[in-house]
């Protein structure tokens, strides 16, 4: 049965307008809604630093929706869903039926959705990613787009998260190569494990910083959780351990004290069992220059995340907001994409068939 993908970009439209209502009106009253507050007001931050750092320019952005909404809470947070819907859209299009269809359903979680649609960083974020993402995805079959728009989303993330740099660029740089080389396989391997130098030639400072967001977390008094690194090397130690619970949220003990931490906890077991699902049909297909590539842009994007998300079970849930769409296009086109670029243009296919005989 065929999918009438404009129908279905509509339902989610007004499901995320829902999600609006429901993050504004009964989320906000059971738990913080991050700084949604501070978002909505009409005040500009003209200082030239206003423009790089995130805070300033996600409050100007809402300064201006304070003026286009008249003034009404509900309705900048309205706006800031329609910038997210915009991105993930623009990505959905851009990816192949099947993949599309799982990535859709996936992101159909409560979760992802209600943070997206508020007034918040995470809905900038979403559309920079949802833009940069679907550049890729068509940079993977031949495609080349580059705009204006892609370049407001590459100052964004730059902007409101730079660590994603890492993951992305390691994207790009593994597709660029796999353009000039026949044979990637070898190759994206060696690739792969060089990326690792960073972590041996920085790990005093990445230890250090690491320590410092922790100390950010205890101080602010966001922190529900004990002192997760005591030894230097703690960041690198409990890596694994640090990053499911970056992406999972809550335990199975805080699930069971607290109702939002429940809710939070089922609906990361459904994401996690979906992803695990994804993964087993995505293998089936995987080459060695998809696997390795996805392996480590997948460990790119969580370990520079993961110290946000380890000291606190909602944090977590808020910050995967940021980077989820990453690891869905990682598992659903990098994983059993091969070495060798495959048109799909009309000119190739016309240019593959065998002159018709006169």
């Amino acid at each position: 049965m065929p999918v009438f993908w404009p129908s279905v970009y509509l339902a989610y439209f007004v499901y995320r307008a829902l999600c609006t209502v429901l993050g504004e009106v009964v989320v906000a009253r059971l738990t913080v809604l991050g700084d949604a507050g501070k978002y909505q007001k009409a005040e500009f931050h003209l200082e030239p630093y206003s423009f790089v750092f995130s805070t300033d320019l996600n409050a100007n952005i809402g300064a201006i929706f304070y003026y286009l909404a008249g003034g009404s809470p509900l309705g900048i947070s309205f706006l800031f869903m329609c910038v997210g819907t915009f991105g993930i859209i623009r990505l959905l299009k851009a990816l192949e039926p099947d993949d599309r269809k799982a990535v859709f359903l996936l992101l159909l979680l409560p979760s992802f959705n209600v943070w997206s649609s508020v007034a918040s960083k995470e809905s900038v974020v979403v559309f920079a990613v949802g833009i940069l993402l679907a550049y890729l995805v068509r940079h993977t079959r031949g495609e080349e787009r580059l705009g204006l728009l892609e370049l407001l989303a590459a100052y964004l993330l730059v902007v409101y998260k730079p660590h994603f740099g890492v993951s992305l660029m390691f994207l790009y740089t593994a597709l660029m190569c796999r353009r000039y080389f026949a044979s990637y396989n070898g190759l994206a391997i060696i690739g792969s494990l060089l990326s690792l130098t960073p972590l041996v030639a920085f790990a005093p400072v990445i230890s250090d910083l690491s320590f410092r967001v922790q100390i950010h977390f205890i101080g602010s008094g966001d922190s529900t959780r004990e002192l997760f690194w005591r030894e230097p090397w703690d960041v690198f130690l409990r890596a694994f351990e640090g990053m499911y619970l970056a992406f999972v949220g809550p335990t199975v003990a805080e699930a069971a004290g607290k109702t939002v931490h429940l809710m939070s906890f089922v609906e990361s077991l459904i994401l996690s069992l979906g992803i695990l699902v994804l993964v087993i049909l995505r293998s089936r297909r995987a080459t060695v220059f998809g696997l390795s590539v996805a392996l480590f842009s997948i460990f790119w994007i969580m370990f520079p995340n993961y110290p946000f998300g380890a000291m606190n079970p909602g944090s977590a849930i808020r910050y995967r907001t940021d980077y989820l769409l990453i690891v869905l296009v990682i598992i659903v086109t990098i994983l059993p994409l091969d070495s060798v670029i495959r048109r799909r243009s009309r000119d190739a296919r016309t240019l593959a068939e065998p002159p018709t005989p006169a």
